[in-house]
């Protein structure tokens, strides 16, 4: 399996994941992430932040969708 495969698969399953799971379920769990670790955010955002989600997760299926596409012809060589 080639390298680029296996990236192609974990930014699929990251697309699908942001683009079809609740907005306030990645939200708590990234709030959740960012006090474990004592950094602040910006509570008043919570809105823009989750108009950002689907937008976020169709970047990562169309990053899925060029690894797979190089990783099927990137190893074809013509002669």
């Amino acid at each position: 399996m080639d390298a680029n495969t296996i990236r192609a698969f974990i930014f699929l399953v990251a697309g699908l994941i942001v683009f079809f799971v609740p907005h306030e379920k990645i939200y708590n769990f990234q709030a959740s992430v960012l006090a474990k670790f004592h950094i602040k955010y910006d509570e008043k955002k919570r809105g823009q932040v989750y108009s950002m989600y689907p937008k976020l997760g169709a970047v990562f299926i169309l990053i899925s969708l060029a690894l797979f596409t190089f990783s099927i012809f990137g190893s074809i060589t013509f002669r």
